[in-house]
């Protein structure tokens, strides 16, 4: 007893010490002094959460050419909005009498369907997935074609006079059309992957595309020379800008890299070329009306141009799909 008053007093015990196991019986002391832990007790251990676990995801940057597709996609939509407006106003010739575009079917259906193909543009420069390649590549493609209805309008506003408060709403939708387009090939032009080698290397199915577009081309100049006959020579600016059109597209399209956006080009050129052919072949039928005496030979072999360049750009898509998977 009196060894145990002469003792030292034993020190606290550590969270450490109380989970390491002593070798050997416990004492007496140790027993009584040992608190046993609930059933919902557990020693206290540190939270650590998972936000500070897991170091958090630097932020994307956001590309100054994304900034570019947004512009160019809200001035397609405002593009297409003034094409709808410009089918109501009234139209002015040179004789005094007026007309509005609704009423003529060569005019409108072209402006419901090149709207639909502004519009699918606008949708895939704006979806993420898209924005980079198809979006950019379907809005040069169509406008490449649907700027020779500009350029129709900037010869008539030369040449013409009284035109009426609806042609002006007709040259500002073009006008925002084609200013799309360029903001479009900016963007582009700010696009790494987008690329034109000086000496491509193309398939034989391109050079098809090339050759059935040469053709395509010389059935419109054809038609032009029909028009020009039946005293509808002013229709000559937008059927040459097509024509030539259908030979430099093609030639530049099959030369691009990636294929997604050479595919995207030829995809758009060829929207436009249906909303063009759509126009050739309803003018037609109002020439003829009219009293004019029109061949629709040259009409057919457009639309069987148009035909194969579909059939041949489709096999194209899906070959240079299978290239890049």
């Amino acid at each position: 007893m009196v060894q145990a008053a002469t003792d030292p007093p034993q020190p606290a015990m550590t969270m450490a010490a109380s989970l390491t196991p002593v070798a050997g019986p416990a004492s007496p002391e140790q027993v009584d002094k040992a608190i046993p832990l609930s059933a919902g007790d557990s020693p206290s251990v540190p939270a650590v959460s998972a936000a500070a676990a897991v170091p958090a995801a630097p932020p994307v940057p956001v590309e100054p050419a994304d900034r570019l597709r947004r512009v160019a996609a809200a001035l397609a939509i405002t593009a297409v909005i003034l094409g709808f407006a410009s089918l109501r106003p009234t139209y002015q010739t040179l004789n005094g009498s007026s007309y509005n575009l609704a009423g003529l079917a060569f005019v409108a259906w072209p402006v419901i369907l090149g709207a639909v193909v502004d519009l699918v543009a606008a949708a895939c420069l704006l979806a993420p997935g898209t924005r980079r390649l198809i979006g950019p590549g379907i809005l040069l493609g169509n406008v490449a074609v649907s700027a020779g209805g500009l350029a129709l309008q900037i010869s008539t506003l030369l040449t013409e006079q009284g035109v009426g408060g609806g042609f002006w709403i007709a040259l500002f939708s073009g006008l925002c059309e084609v200013s799309a387009a360029c903001v479009a090939g900016v963007a582009v032009a700010r696009t790494p992957e987008i690329r034109l080698p000086h000496w491509p290397a193309r398939t034989v199915l391109a050079w098809v595309i090339i050759l059935i577009g040469a053709a395509a081309a010389v059935a419109i100049l054809s038609y032009a020379q029909v028009l020009s006959q039946a005293g509808a020579g002013h229709f000559r600016t937008l059927l040459t800008w097509t024509a030539v059109m259908a030979i430099l597209v093609p030639l530049i399209a099959t030369a691009a890299v990636p294929a997604r956006f050479a595919t995207a080009v030829l995809g758009g050129w060829l929207g436009g070329n249906v909303v063009a052919f759509v126009y050739f072949a309803l003018l037609c039928k109002f020439e003829k009306d009219r009293g004019y005496q029109l061949s629709s030979a040259t009409v057919i072999a457009v639309g069987l141009a148009l035909a194969a360049l579909v059939v041949a750009v489709a096999i194209f898509a899906r070959a240079a799909a299978q290239r890049e998977a």
